[in-house]
């Protein structure tokens, strides 16, 4: 059987393509805001990019579908303050309908079959995340396949009326060429050209809508017609679509009646008319010359058509598909949990979970359908089964993802295994449809969970994050190493925090500074500030080793204070020599959450002609769980002639909405964008579009973990402002205290 690559070009591939490009809309109605992110964080959890809104009632509802139109709707089964059929109704309305989940507490067949005879998508617990999420993607394929048809159908309606204008104008000259330049031009003609109005196409020299196949004909025309030598028969040229296609033509050239020197008239053949001129121009009827442009459109008319049965036939059959497999779904996802759950604790080895995620068959589910893609999954299952030790457990939890749990000796070892069963299945051919494919897939390992700190659940959805974000990363294996447990965690904590407490006592703390070079040509120069502790035995402690501790025990507040206290000395000194420094200084939670902290900061900031350019850096994260705290934070600043700073941006779906409210000076791109922006359209357009928002506010952007050369070129040709990493320069360490005056470090080339 031949190999070959699928066809990615069918109806509603460029639609899901593009949904996947972006966060789905989710608005889940009546229940409360905390239920409707709750249900966002499971489809998160579950891998989804997912965007979540609360409908509280019928009239919100309306207001909402009014201005805008969610991927899917969500409803309790259960009576509330919008009754399910009114959800429904609603949905079935717009065009196309839009997708409802309908869940209960216990569903059970009765109440689904109920649910989906008035027409709810499907009926089930909410807080099944895997089930909801895969339920969830299969009702978005459906919605691109129902959008693809539509685009199809108004593409066919757009056709025809250019057929209808097309003909209505066929006796009127349909261009002028003066001195081989289109001068003026039929509307019916430039639209048949893919033009909008006949000015965006008159001035063009006429060869540019030739396409080069014609052209030495219709040069050897033109000349004839110089020489006085007018053809008395129609020329089929074929003309140059402005998409790039070619459209094939029949065209008559004669002088221009208006009696300008040196132009031409073309016309299309035209049945019989009162112009004695026009009919020396046309001599034949229509019935004995065929226009080529009627074939080509009837043709296209064809096409379309074909194109909407195939994708009414697709549709029905991932319909049938989708709600027969519902309840045997849940039955299997239980099944393979509880045989999950029951694999022995061997008496020597440990247990690990494995994930393994089937990275190309969602790129082939259009083609294959869910049977097909069902078939390579268990394919695939059946050539790992017979790699994993005896006795190991292989399950399907959900859509393009297997579940296994195996024992070894030590983590370590877990990893090779993973790594040899992956490197063995690599050239593992599986069949799908008529085509014969070799699967991409991504594995995980996880400690097996202890329970007490984490559900399998919860463990297995763990393993999965970590196996896409090694999918990312574009390495093959993602690791998730168990917690301590929570006994043992307080005890680190707190041995932490009387470390940390030492070392402020001590004087055993200092800061870095690291670039964040300008594109922009900006005056002043920024830094941002960091932490770095040395331990008893004088080596430096990365953040990272010690700041959750600190955090979880309140020490990071103190740390805070430390670090804007000393480095507000330092900007304040290198500003008494130069006027060109500025410094991010981050901000903990911990602070964020203190009333006292932030008045603090809020004291000892210079003010008025003293004002330094401090910035104050949030992560968007604690901005989210914490907004009402940082917006009032925002105002004084802003009142006091500062600005906030943003961190990690981009990584919630409500990034944009969060800078509106809070109108920060900067904001730095979170890490993850920039890990595929070189291959991946979609972070590329993701920057860009936050690049063209923080313009249109006044926002800096600045994007850090800049790691090689080619990624700072794709930054710049995205418009960020600002750059800062390895690669640019890396962090250069002041080991001196405030007073003795020590300047933050020279950049590169900079002289002394």
């Amino acid at each position: 059987m031949e190999t070959r690559q699928g066809d990615r070009n069918r109806p509603g591939d460029e639609t899901l393509k593009s949904e996947a490009s972006v966060p789905i809309s989710a608005w889940v109605v009546n229940r409360s805001p905390n239920s409707a992110e709750m249900v966002g964080s499971l489809l998160r959890n579950a891998g989804l990019r997912v965007r979540t809104r609360h409908v509280p009632d019928l009239s919100a509802l309306n207001q909402a579908l009014a201005t805008d139109r969610p991927d899917l709707l969500l409803c309790p089964e259960s009576n509330g303050p919008v009754a399910m059929p009114d959800v429904i109704v609603r949905a079935q309305a717009c065009t196309p309908p839009i997708p409802v989940i309908v869940g209960g507490e216990r569903p059970d067949s009765t109440r689904m079959a109920t649910a989906i005879r008035q027409g709810a998508a499907f009926l089930m617990d909410f807080q099944a995340g895997d089930l909801l999420a895969a339920v969830a993607q299969r009702e978005i394929a459906l919605t691109g396949i129902a959008v693809s048809r539509l685009s199809a159908s108004e593409q066919l309606r757009q056709w025809q009326r250019q057929y209808e204008q097309f003909v209505a104008h066929t006796s009127d000259p349909i261009a002028t060429i003066t001195e081989g330049v289109l001068t003026q031009v039929n509307t019916a003609f430039s639209g048949l050209l893919g033009y909008d109005q006949p000015s965006d196409i008159e001035g063009t020299p006429v060869m540019d809508i030739i396409a080069p196949a014609s052209r030495n004909t219709f040069k050897r025309c033109l000349r004839d017609a110089q020489a006085g030598m007018l053809p008395d028969q129609a020329l089929s040229v074929t003309g140059q679509h402005r998409a790039g296609r070619t459209v094939p033509m029949s065209w008559h050239v004669g002088w221009a009646p208006s009696g300008v020197s040196g132009a031409l008239q073309i016309l299309i053949p035209a049945p019989s008319t009162d112009s004695a001129s026009e009919q020396a121009l046309a001599p034949r009827a229509e019935s004995d010359l065929p226009v080529p442009e009627r074939a080509q459109l009837e043709q296209d008319l064809m096409r379309l058509k074909a194109q909407l049965a195939d994708a009414e036939t697709r549709n029905a059959q991932l319909q049938a598909e989708h709600l027969a497999s519902l309840p045997p779904r849940i039955a299997q996802i239980k099944t393979a949990l509880g045989a999950l759950a029951e694999f022995p604790a061997p008496a020597a080895d440990n247990r690990f979970l494995l994930t393994i995620y089937l990275d190309e068959l969602p790129d082939l589910l259009p083609d294959a359908g869910y049977a097909g893609c069902e078939t390579a999954l268990q394919n695939y299952a059946l050539a790992l089964q017979a790699l994993l030790p005896t006795g190991s457990v292989l399950v399907q939890l959900r859509d393009f993802w297997l579940t296994g749990a195996f024992t070894a000796t030590t983590l370590d070892e877990a990893q090779k295994q993973a790594g040899q069963w992956q490197a063995q299945l690599a050239q593992h051919v599986v069949e799908i449809g008529t085509q014969s494919r070799v699967l991409r897939a991504f594995f995980g390992v996880r400690e097996w969970p202890d329970h007490a700190s984490v559900s399998l659940e919860a463990a297995v959805m763990e393993t999965e994050r970590s196996t896409l974000d090694a999918r990312s990363a574009r390495q093959i294996l993602g690791v998730v190493k168990r917690r301590n447990s929570g006994t043992d965690t307080a005890q680190a904590d707190s041995a932490w925090a009387n470390r940390l407490r030492a070392a402020l006592a001590h004087e055993r703390l200092h800061l870095v500074y690291q670039p964040i070079s300008s594109l922009t040509a900006s005056a002043t120069e920024y830094y941002e500030v960091r932490l770095r502790l040395l331990d008893e035995a004088g080596q430096e402690q990365a953040p990272a080793l010690f700041w959750p501790a600190a955090e979880r025990t309140g020490v990071a507040e103190e740390l805070d204070h430390w670090v804007f206290s000393h480095a507000l000395a330092v900007l304040t000194d290198q500003r008494r020599t130069s006027n060109q420094a500025g410094f991010f200084v981050k901000l903990s939670a911990a602070s964020i959450l203190s009333e006292r902290s932030l008045d603090w900061f809020m004291t000892h900031l210079p003010k008025g002609d003293a004002a330094a350019p401090m910035y104050l850096q949030i992560a968007e994260g604690n901005i989210e769980s914490h907004l009402k705290t940082v917006l009032s934070l925002a105002q004084r600043l802003r009142q006091e002639g500062y600005g906030l700073a943003i961190d990690h941006f981009g990584s919630s779906p409500h990034a944009l909405q969060l800078a509106s409210h809070l109108s920060p000076k900067f904001i730095k791109l979170a890490p993850i964008l920039l890990q595929e922006i070189a291959e991946n359209q979609e972070a590329q357009n993701h920057i860009r579009q936050i690049v063209e928002y923080a313009e249109r506010h006044g926002i800096s952007v600045i994007a850090g973990h800049v790691e090689s050369a080619h990624t700072l070129a794709m930054l710049w040709q995205l418009g960020v402002h600002y750059l800062q990493g390895h690669y640019v320069q890396e962090p250069e360490v002041v080991l001196h205290s405030p007073d003795q005056r020590t300047r933050p470090p020279r950049r590169q080339g900079e002289r002394a």
